[in-house]
């Protein structure tokens, strides 16, 4: 199952070598899952100049339109094996959220524990499991219903403590994907 996903993203992701890199993101991976019980099998940099470029062109958008610049913090998105692939190769998609507390956008969580309870397909079929380590911006925060689009002329993101929600696609940008194994959580 794993090799189908590294096949697929193959051209904009590359395994990250045992270097301090690789042990600074898996020390804050295990730390926010709050466990040690954890084997980090694979680290994938995610290198891909055009979410790169998108990415930074919405930072641009966002400090002209609030006149100051959005705080980027790092944030863990769950998914399933097919949406990691086309998220490693084209970006996020928030018309495929379906998650919708905090509006319509694409949901990620600065606690890893939270956003690996969104791999939905991963855990039924092995003992592997993945999850995101990805950029977001937090320009001007707000609150919106739960089915309702998010108001981007009045604010940026939306959510609350663990959850936090873009409306853009190029608002939150994978940086690694993270592949491990857990025992006795």
């Amino acid at each position: 199952m794993c090799d189908v996903l590294i096949s697929s993203i193959s051209g904009n992701a590359s395994m990250l070598p045992l270097n301090k890199e690789y042990d600074t993101v898996t020390n804050a991976f295990r730390e926010s899952m709050g466990s040690e019980n954890i084997c980090v099998s694979a680290i994938y940099k995610i290198d891909n100049p055009m979410l790169s470029h998108d990415f930074n062109e919405r930072i641009a958008s966002i400090t002209a339109a609030r006149n100051s610049n959005p705080e980027v913090v790092n944030v863990f998105h769950g998914t399933t094996l097919k949406a990691a692939a086309s998220i490693v190769n084209t970006g996020f998609d928030p018309a495929y959220s379906t998650t919708a507390v905090y509006g319509k956008g694409t949901y990620a969580s600065p606690s890893a524990r939270m956003a690996v309870g969104y791999c939905k397909d991963v855990k039924k079929d092995s003992d592997f499991s993945m999850v995101f380590r990805c950029r977001f911006l937090k320009g001007k925060h707000g609150m919106t219903g739960s089915s309702q689009m998010i108001d981007t002329n009045a604010m940026d993101y939306c959510g609350s403590g663990d959850i936090l929600v873009t409306p853009y696609a190029d608002g939150i940008i994978p940086d690694y994907l993270i592949c491990y194994y857990q025992w006795d959580k």
